[in-house]
């Protein structure tokens, strides 16, 4: 049985780590199989804002984007995303960042263009998609307008929810409810 530790919280107070809670549980008779942290990864993914949006030369549904991170700091990304305009605030993966599906993001070279990242989408970023604009459906990630730019996602959403995976015993009836 899978069971949020913030659903949890909403009942009793819980001020242990998700990792000292499954001891405590396991100490007490319920096994714990595993813990899954949401929004794991979300502190290498920062804001960026679409500056540019342009074709693709040599690809009819790929774009190329120039987008500011803030601090003076800018990347030409190339994208196949269909949902984009300019000013748009979005997740970006910069060079060495490992996403949450263990997908390490380097610089490549698409159709001779050379793009130095990755737009995201709730599904890579592993999160809520009711966290993004409506238009995030299917694509990338749109983030609200006064998102910082630079900001980590961390800093955004929060460190996340933890979901304990329970093992249930048979002769454990009072867990079953």
């Amino acid at each position: 049985m899978k069971v949020s530790l913030e659903w949890l919280r909403e009942f009793v107070d819980i001020e242990h780590t998700p990792e000292e809670l499954a001891e405590i549980l396991t100490h007490g008779g319920t096994e714990v199989d595993g813990i899954e942290h949401l929004n794991k990864g979300l502190e290498q993914i920062v804001v960026g804002e679409i500056a540019t949006l342009e074709r693709h030369p040599n690809a009819d549904k790929l774009w190329i984007c120039d987008v500011n991170l803030g601090d003076n700091k800018s990347a030409t990304i190339v994208t196949g995303a269909q949902n984009l305009l300019v000013k748009d605030r979005v997740p970006v993966a910069l060079p060495g960042t490992t996403l949450p599906d263990g997908l390490k993001i380097k610089v490549t070279k698409l159709r001779g263009v050379e793009s130095s990242g990755m737009l995201c989408s709730t599904e890579e970023l592993n999160i809520d998609p009711e966290l993004g604009d409506p238009r995030s459906e299917g694509g990338i990630m749109i983030l609200p307008s006064d998102a910082p730019l630079g900001a980590t996602l961390d800093t955004l959403f929060g460190e996340g929810d933890s979901v304990l995976d329970l093992d249930l015993y048979p002769n454990r009836p009072d867990c079953l409810g």
